[in-house]
C-alpha cells in the first residue's frame, strides 16, 4: 500500500510542477553583477602577465648579514595591528601598505595609512576582484584623481569596496631611493621563483617587513596555530606581509616565516607561523628601502626673522658700564603666540646672538650706536591651527643687563613700535608696548605677510626706538583641503537584471562627503540633487529635492524603476534611461550621469487548482491508466 501511495504522491507533484505551486504567483526578477567572496577570509592577488620585464630586482649582495632569528614586533610597542580586508580581494592593497606602515613605525611613527586610495584611485583595474602589488603608487605613480604617495586611513576610510576616487587627498609619504638603485623598492633576488630563505631574511632584517605572495588552500584557510607545513599547494593568490623568521635546523624546512596576514583575528592573533618554502610562501617577494615626508605638519604657523637692525640709536648712557666691563649686548628673541583672543598664550626664547665684527669691538656703548644685522630665525611657533586668528608678539633682549642699570626691569630694552614706547625698567609681557611688533594674523585671508616694524624714537629716557624689525609671518593652512567631496558607492551602471511586467524594484546609492575635518573652520557641508533625464519617466529617485550632508557624513539615494510605466513594455525588450546626481559646491567633480538598465519579462500566473479539477484528473487516472487507484477511496 506504501508503495501506491508513493506513485500517486509522484504523478501528482509531476503534475503540480508543470502548473505551478497553488496559489502562488513567481516572480522572475534577478539580481546581477555580484560577485561572492568568502565573509571573511578573502584573499585577491592576481599576477599580472609581463610583470617580470618591468620590475627592478635585487639580489640582495652586500648587506649585513641577518641573525638567526628576527620579529619586528619584539622591537617596541604599538606595532603596527593586524588589518582586515574583510570580503573584499583586496589583500593586494593591504600588503602593499603594510611595509610601509611598519617602516614608519620602525621611525617612531604610528600612522594609519589607506588602502582604500590603492583600490579605488589606481589606474591598472586593481579592485575588490583583485589586484598586484602597487607600490608605484606610493613612489611617483599618480592616482586617478592626481597625486601620488601613501594617504591617511582618516582621509580615505577603508569601506570594503571599490568604492568611487572622489577627488584630491593629501598625500603624507613617497617611497624612496636610499641605496642607490633608482628605485624606492625592488623585488627580491629571482623574479622567476621563490627567493631563497637567506636573500628574504637579509631583506626583512635590512629593510623592514616585506611584502610576499602565497598559495592559499583550505588547510590554510583554516589555520589555528602551530607551525604550517604546507600542502604542496602552488597557486599563489594572497598577498602578505612577513614581519620576522626563526631558523630551526633539522625542522620545519630549517625553519619558518612570521606572516602577517589580513584577515583580523585569524589564526595566532592575525599571524601565521609558515615553515620556510611551504605553499610558495615568498613568491614575488618585495621591499621598500626608504621613504620620505611629503607633509610635515597639517597647519603650522611660522615667523621668519629676517634681519634686526640698529642704526645711529640714542646713547643709554653716557659713563661706562663698569659691571659689564666692555662686553657687547648679546641680544635674544622672546615671542609669545596665541590661538583667538581668548587661548592661552604659549612663550618661546630664541637666542639670537649679534652678528661677528672682529673690528666692532670695544665697549657696548659703542655698539649701541652702530648698526648691526643679528642671525635670522626661522621657526615654527604653532602646529595644528584651531582658530582663524593667531596674535603674536615679538620682544627683543639683552642677556647682559645688569640689575639697576637702564635696561634691568625686564632684560628687554624699550624698542616698542607702540607710540612712546615704555620706561626700560617697567616692560613686561603684560605691557605690549614693551614688543617690538605686536600684531594678528588670520590664516583664513593670509597665506603669507611681511612684516617692517620701525621704532618709534620719542626722545624719552632710555628710549632706543630706531631699531628696524623685518620678519614674514605665514602657514599651511589650505582650505581647497576641506571642501565638500561627494562619493557615489557603488559608482556605475544600474542595471536591474530581469524584472516582470508591471512591477517595480529598488536599489540604493550611498551619497557620502568625504572631505576631511577642517581644523580651524566649521566644514561646509555638500550639497547634492538626484534627478532623471527626459524620457525616462519609469525611473524615480528618493529624494527629489536637495539635500545637505556634513563632512564624513553619507545620504542614500533610492532609485526606483516601474515596468508598468515603460511606454510599449514587451517581454525580452530591454530599456536604458540615465539619472544625474548633481552638486554645486562640491570640489571634485559636480556632475554624474548613471545609466540604468533593465530587461522586461513576462510573468507566468498560475491557477489555483480547485477540488473538483483534482477529483476528475484522478477520476481519470484510474479509470485508463492506473488500476492501482480503483483500490483508493477517492471521496474528497
Amino acid at each position: 500500500m506504501n508503495g501506491k501511495i508513493l506513485c500517486i504522491t509522484i504523478v501528482i507533484l509531476m503534475f503540480l510542477g508543470s502548473y505551478g505551486a497553488v496559489g502562488t504567483h513567481v516572480n522572475n526578477d534577478t539580481e546581477t553583477n555580484k560577485i561572492n567572496f568568502s565573509a571573511n577570509h578573502s584573499t585577491g592577488l592576481i599576477e599580472p602577465s609581463g610583470w617580470r620585464s618591468k620590475a627592478a630586482s635585487d639580489d640582495m649582495s652586500g648587506l649585513s648579514d641577518p641573525p638567526s632569528s628576527w620579529d619586528w614586533r619584539d622591537e617596541g610597542d604599538n606595532f603596527p595591528p593586524v588589518r582586515n580586508q574583510k570580503n573584499c580581494g583586496s589583500c593586494w592593497a593591504f600588503a602593499t601598505v603594510g611595509p610601509l606602515e611598519c617602516n614608519l613605525w620602525i621611525d617612531g611613527i604610528t600612522d594609519d595609512l589607506s588602502e582604500q586610495w590603492l583600490v579605488s584611485c589606481n589606474k591598472d583595474g586593481y579592485s575588490c576582484n583583485g589586484g598586484w602589488w602597487a607600490h608605484d603608487y606610493h613612489a611617483g605613480k599618480p592616482g586617478y584623481c592626481g597625486g601620488t604617495g601613501a594617504v591617511y586611513e582618516d582621509d580615505f576610510p577603508y569601506s570594503a569596496t571599490n568604492g568611487h576616487c572622489s577627488g584630491s587627498y593629501v598625500h603624507r609619504y613617497i617611497l624612496k631611493d636610499t641605496n642607490g638603485d633608482g628605485s624606492g623598492w625592488a623585488y627580491i633576488g629571482n623574479k622567476y621563483s621563490v627567493p631563497t630563505p637567506d636573500k628574504i631574511k637579509k631583506a626583512i632584517y635590512n629593510y623592514g617587513p616585506i611584502s610576499v605572495a602565497v598559495a592559499v588552500d583550505t588547510p590554510f584557510h583554516d589555520y589555528k596555530g602551530g607551525i604550517f607545513q604546507g600542502t604542496g599547494y602552488s597557486s599563489v593568490n594572497h598577498g602578505v606581509t612577513l614581519v620576522g623568521y626563526k631558523d630551526t635546523p633539522g625542522e620545519n624546512n630549517e625553519g619558518y616565516w612570521i606572516l602577517r596576514n589580513s584577515w583580523g583575528n585569524w589564526g595566532e592573533s592575525g599571524y601565521m607561523r609558515i615553515a620556510y618554502g611551504a605553499n610558495r610562501v615568498g613568491y614575488a617577494a618585495a621591499y621598500i628601502d626608504g621613504y620620505e615626508s611629503l607633509v610635515t605638519t597639517d597647519q603650522v604657523f611660522k615667523i621668519e626673522v629676517e634681519s634686526v637692525t640698529n642704526s645711529n640709536m640714542d646713547d643709554i648712557d653716557t659713563s661706562f658700564d663698569i659691571f659689564r666691563g666692555g662686553v657687547k649686548p648679546e641680544w635674544y628673541f622672546d615671542i609669545r603666540v596665541k590661538q583667538g583672543e581668548n587661548g592661552d598664550w604659549k612663550y618661546f626664547h630664541l637666542e639670537n646672538k649679534y652678528s661677528s665684527d672682529s673690528d666692532n669691538s670695544g665697549f657696548w656703548i659703542w655698539d649701541w650706536k652702530s648698526a648691526h644685522t643679528w642671525n635670522n630665525i626661522n621657526k615654527v611657533f604653532m602646529v595644528d591651527i584651531e582658530n582663524e586668528v593667531i596674535y603674536y608678539e615679538i620682544r627683543l633682549c639683552d642677556d647682559d643687563v645688569v640689575e639697576g642699570g637702564d635696561l634691568a626691569g625686564d632684560d628687554c630694552a624699550d624698542i616698542s613700535s607702540a607710540s612712546g614706547g615704555g620706561e626700560d625698567d617697567n616692560i613686561r609681557w603684560s605691557d605690549n608696548e614693551g614688543a617690538i611688533y605686536s600684531g594678528s594674523y588670520n590664516v583664513k585671508e593670509k597665506t603669507e605677510e611681511t612684516i617692517v616694524a620701525n621704532g618709534n624714537d620719542d626722545g624719552g629716557s632710555g628710549d632706543q626706538n630706531d631699531a628696524k624689525l623685518t620678519f614674514t609671518v605665514s602657514d599651511t593652512y589650505d582650505p581647497s583641503l576641506y571642501r565638500p567631496k561627494i562619493g557615489i558607492d557603488p559608482y556605475g551602471t544600474i542595471n536591474f537584471g530581469e524584472v516582470n511586467e508591471d512591477k517595480t524594484k529598488d536599489t540604493t546609492l550611498t551619497i557620502t562627503n568625504s572631505a576631511s575635518n577642517d581644523p580651524v573652520f566649521s566644514n561646509e557641508d555638500l550639497k547634492w540633487k538626484a534627478s532623471v533625464e527626459s524620457g525616462s519617466n519609469w525611473i524615480t529617485v528618493v529624494p527629489s529635492n536637495e539635500q545637505s550632508v556634513p563632512a564624513g557624513d553619507s545620504d542614500t539615494l533610492t532609485v526606483r524603476i516601474s515596468t508598468s510605466s515603460l511606454d510599449g513594455s514587451r517581454s525580452g525588450n530591454g530599456y536604458s534611461g540615465k539619472i544625474k546626481i548633481e552638486s554645486e559646491n562640491a570640489a571634485n567633480q559636480k556632475t554624474y550621469n548613471i545609466d540604468v538598465k533593465v530587461t522586461v519579462t513576462k510573468s507566468k500566473s498560475r491557477s489555483i487548482i480547485s477540488n473538483a479539477f483534482l477529483f476528475e484528473f484522478l477520476q481519470m487516472l484510474k479509470t485508463h491508466f492506473f488500476p492501482i487507484f480503483s483500490e483508493l477511496d477517492l471521496n474528497l
